[in-house]
């Protein structure tokens, strides 16, 4: 198993400019400060990331970018995730180059190509390098399922370190985990569910919410690990409250503008992904200091 990921691994935010355009100056602060928290990792262009909105070269500059600031005080797995084969291997061959610790990739979206061509495809990302790569699991967004069945296959992947497995079927993840030998490292990606996903077994965690309260989730898996379990529960509760509050207003929309909040502006998503107006993030902030957001981000 793929021991340096077993913690808290924020799948971090694609600053931009007032232009629109990647801001690595704020990319770099942004990694800075999650690494003096205490985040032991980042996801970059994955979903939260918006990685398939942006071009092949801004995918590579924003490795570079997190590969150069991070310089080995933390790990950084890139998605290399895209609308075709031949171009994931090509960015994973460049995540090789610059000194990524790992890949991942999401099953080809739009076309349903089904069970075999998804093995195909992250066969050839696994191949392209030595990195350890992790299936990117999120059937909710690319309509590929796995199951059990799909366990023995899955061991046919060169490289294959593990799951990125952001579904809410704990089971099928424990279930996996077992059929495939206990072999693979799996990281548990709903917010919601990190502490569920520990309990069965989950190695560490790939979420959105780590970029707004990394420091309460620091301290759920604290909790957890030294066998305080009622904390651990009331932490995932209260962060449950927050995470519920971010997907009623606008999901990716919400959590930028909070990054904003915060301090840490990250721009507002890349279209077609919505921008919430100056109503949107007032109403936005009220229910978040209802739901006692500025006390979680403290942590």
């Amino acid at each position: 198993m793929f021991e340096p990921l077993h913690g808290l691994n924020t799948a971090i935010f694609t600053p931009y400019d007032e232009d629109g355009r990647i801001d690595t100056k704020r990319f770099e602060k942004l990694l800075e400060w999650q690494m003096s928290v205490g985040v032991t990792g980042f996801f970059v262009c994955g979903s939260t990331g918006e990685g398939l909105y942006l071009t092949p070269q801004e995918r590579r500059s924003m490795a570079e970018t997190a590969v150069k600031t991070v310089a080995g005080q933390a790990t950084v797995m890139i998605h290399v995730g895209s609308l075709t084969t031949p171009q994931s291997v090509e960015l994973a061959k460049h995540a090789a180059e610059i000194g990524a610790d790992a890949v991942s990739s999401i099953a080809p979206v739009y076309y349903q190509v089904g069970f075999e061509a998804n093995l195909a495809h992250y066969k050839a990302i696994g191949a392209a390098t030595d990195l350890p790569f992790f299936i990117y699991h999120i059937p909710h967004l690319t309509g590929a399922a796995l199951t059990a069945e799909s366990a023995a296959g899955l061991l046919e992947v060169p490289n294959l370190a593990g799951l990125k497995f952001t579904d809410p079927a704990l089971y099928l993840m424990r279930w996996l985990f077992e059929l495939t030998g206990e072999q693979l490292t799996m990281l548990s990606g709903p917010d919601e569910l990190h502490l569920p996903a520990l309990t069965m077994g989950a190695h560490g965690a790939i979420g959105t919410t780590y970029n707004v309260l990394p420091g309460a989730f620091l301290r759920l898996r604290e909790a957890f690990f030294a066998g305080d379990i009622q904390k651990a529960m009331e932490l995932q509760a209260r962060c449950n409250q927050i995470i519920y509050v971010m997907l009623q207003s606008g999901g990716i929309s919400a959590f930028k503008a909070t990054m904003r909040i915060i301090g840490h502006d990250c721009g507002d998503p890349r279209a077609p992904l919505p921008t919430l107006d100056d109503e949107q993030v007032k109403a936005l902030t009220t229910r978040l200091e209802a739901a006692g957001f500025e006390e979680l981000a403290a942590m």
